[in-house]
C-alpha cells in the first residue's frame, strides 16, 4: 500500500465530512436566522400594538365606570339588607357582588363599610320608632279605657255631669264600645 494514496483518501473524506457538518450547520444557522427575524418582527408588531392600545385607553372613562358600578353594588346592598332587615358582615357582601375590575378593593370596602354602617343605623331608628309606637298604641288604649271608665263614673255617680251629658244608655253603651273597638285596633297596629 502507498502511503501517499492513504493520507490522501483520508484528507478528502475528512474535507467531505467536515463539508457535509458545515453544510448542516450553516442551513440550521441560516434558518434560525430566519426564524429569529420573523419574531423580531412579530415583537415590533406587538410592541406597535401595545402603544396604540396604551394610547386609545388614555381616553377611556374607568373612573365613570367604577362609580357607575359601585353605585348599582351598593343599591343592591341595600335593597338586600331592607328586605332582609338585618346585616351580614361586610366580607359577605364583598364576596357576593361583582364590582368593577378596574376599582380599587380598599375604595369598595370603604364604600360597602360606609353604606353597612348607615343601613345599621337607619335599622336602629326603625327599630327604636316601631318600638315608641308600640309602646304609645298600649298607652293610647290603656288612656282611652280610662277616660272612658272616668265618664262611666261621672255619668253614674255626678248628678250634674250626668245632667250637662244628655246621652241616653244606648248612645252610651255604642260610645264605649266603639272607643273599645277604636283603642284595640290602636294597639293592634
Amino acid at each position: 500500500m502507498d502511503n501517499n494514496w492513504f493520507f490522501s483518501s483520508l484528507s478528502q473524506s475528512t474535507a467531505a465530512i467536515v463539508g457535509i457538518f458545515s453544510a448542516f450547520i450553516i442551513t440550521k444557522i441560516v434558518n434560525n436566522h430566519q426564524i429569529f427575524t420573523q419574531k423580531n418582527t412579530k415583537i415590533k408588531d406587538l410592541e406597535l400594538e401595545s402603544k396604540k392600545l396604551v394610547s386609545a385607553l388614555v381616553n377611556r372613562y374607568f373612573d365613570w365606570y367604577n362609580k357607575k358600578i359601585l353605585e348599582e353594588v351598593l343599591d343592591a346592598i341595600e335593597e338586600e339588607i331592607s328586605d332582609a332587615k338585618s346585616v351580614s358582615p361586610v366580607e359577605y357582601y364583598l364576596s357576593k357582588h361583582k364590582f368593577s375590575v378596574f376599582l380599587e378593593k380598599d375604595k369598595a370596602v370603604k364604600a360597602v363599610q360606609s353604606k353597612v354602617a348607615e343601613l345599621k343605623k337607619k335599622i336602629s331608628k326603625l327599630k327604636i320608632l316601631n318600638r315608641i309606637k308600640h309602646e304609645t298604641h298600649k298607652w293610647t288604649f290603656v288612656i282611652g279605657i280610662a277616660c272612658l271608665l272616668i265618664s262611666r263614673i261621672l255619668i253614674n255617680y255626678d248628678p250634674l255631669y250626668k245632667k250637662t251629658l244628655t246621652l241616653n244608655s244606648s248612645e252610651s253603651k255604642q260610645i264605649s264600645s266603639r272607643a273599645i273597638t277604636l283603642a284595640v285596633s290602636a294597639d293592634k297596629k
